[in-house]
This record gives C-alpha cells, sequence and structure tokens, in this order.
C-alpha cells in the first residue's frame, strides 16, 4: 500500500488501486473505520473521493501519505524505481528515462544525476563511453538512491500506535458487533416487562426508567416516544 500511495502521488497508480488495496487490507485484518470509508469507495468515483479519504485512511493503518504533485512522494518514487533496477524488473536505461521524462532537470537533487546520465546516452559517439559504462553508472546511482532512503526511513520510522496484529483486530470488530447488537436490543421497547407486571394494560402503566440511561419520569405522564422504556404497573 505504501509503495501504491507513492506511485499514486505522480500518476504512476490510479485511485482506483488505492481503493482495492484498501480492501486487501481490511480482509488481512486491520481497522479503521476511515480505511473501511477508503476500501467502500466506489470504482468509478475513486479519482473523485479517493483524494479526500486517503490521508486519514493511511493514518489508521500507520503508513504515510503523500498528496498528489509532492517531492515528498516524487523521491519516494525515484527509491521504488531505483530498488526495480536493483531486483532487475526495470532496465537502467528506462530508469534514467524514467527519471528525465517524469522529473527534468534542477527540481529534485536526488534524481539530478539520473536525469544528467540519461543525456549521455543520446552523446555516447561523442564520449569515452560505452552504453555498459553507463548502465553501470546509472546501476551504482540506484544503490546510492536506495542507501538514502533507507537511512531516512530508519531515521523516521512511522510509529503505528494504533496498529493491531489480524487477531488483535478481528477480536476488537467481534467486541464492535456485541456492543452494536446491545445497543440496537437496548433501543427497542422491553415486552417482557409485562409478564412481571400481572398483564395490566398498557395504558395503565407508568414508565420508570429509560434502559438506555435516562433518568426517572415523572409519575403519570405518559413519554412522546416509548422506545427503550420498560412498562410496569
Amino acid at each position: 500500500m505504501q509503495e501504491a500511495v507513492a506511485l499514486w502521488s505522480v500518476g504512476q497508480a490510479t485511485a482506483a488501486e488505492l481503493v482495492s488495496l484498501g480492501c486487501e487490507l481490511l480482509v488481512a485484518g486491520f481497522d479503521g473505520m476511515n480505511l473501511a470509508m477508503l476500501a467502500g469507495v466506489h470504482a468509478r468515483n475513486a479519482d473523485e473521493d479517493v483524494p479526500d479519504l486517503l490521508e486519514a485512511a493511511l493514518d489508521d493503518v500507520g503508513l504515510r501519505h503523500y498528496p498528489a504533485g509532492s517531492d515528498a512522494g516524487l523521491e519516494a518514487t525515484v527509491s521504488i524505481m531505483a530498488s526495480r533496477v536493483l531486483a532487475g524488473r526495470m532496465s537502467p536505461m528506462d530508469l534514467a528515462t524514467w527519471a528525465h521524462s517524469t522529473i527534468g532537470h534542477d527540481r529534485l537533487p536526488i534524481a539530478e544525476r539520473l536525469v544528467d546520465l540519461d543525456d549521455m546516452y543520446d552523446t555516447l559517439e561523442y564520449i569515452d563511453m560505452t552504453e555498459q559504462d553507463l548502465d553501470n553508472e546509472i546501476l551504482a546511482e540506484a544503490r546510492r538512491i536506495t542507501a538514502i532512503c533507507r537511512r531516512q526511513r530508519q531515521l523516521h520510522p512511522p510509529v503505528p500506535d494504533f496498529l493491531m496484529p489480524p487477531r488483535a483486530s478481528r477480536l476488537c470488530i467481534l467486541v464492535d458487533l456485541v456492543i452494536l447488537l446491545r445497543d440496537l436490543i437496548g433501543a427497542v421497547p422491553n415486552r417482557s416487562c409485562q409478564a412481571f407486571s400481572g398483564g395490566t394494560p398498557r395504558a395503565n402503566r407508568r414508565p420508570t426508567s429509560n434502559i438506555t440511561g435516562g433518568g426517572p419520569f415523572r409519575a403519570g405522564v405518559r413519554p412522546l416516544s416509548t422506545s427503550g422504556e420498560c412498562w410496569q404497573a
């Protein structure tokens, strides 16, 4: 999810993909009302709704938010792309080309060397370097970028104080459902009271208290709503 958020911030992932990942987090056992709201967004409304819901949903699971178009998101994406090159999922030339077309010159210091190296592919016949030499330079730069970003994450790690393991999360969901069921039952008039009132007609009974926590009623005064009242003779 964290990687997808960074990619989304620079237009490399869609809002609908973030909604799908939110659903996967819920299925995996992570909690959060905001996360649930994100996961409930319809795909056709994702572009409109996700930007407003994303930050709070990420807070629910202790992940960092990257606003769309932010340099922080761009820097995180550079690190992701560099990691792909080191893992063999992306060629060195593709990384340099991506950095040049997406970031450009004089915008992001951590990517400036990649942008310069991309320019050098166009001048190989005029310089004393081969394409393999340039690939090796980009690989070295990718290692440098990932090392810098790794150190930054170590210095400023996320602090998910409210992040629960899946088992505890499921237990909390169960407790919430029990509380909700109790509240729903409490909102219905206690019809068993008649059994203890000797069958006295309802019109001749008076309310004593509200089982949901309200105070006593004045004797002889019938409340406007009977929701939650227990009647007795």
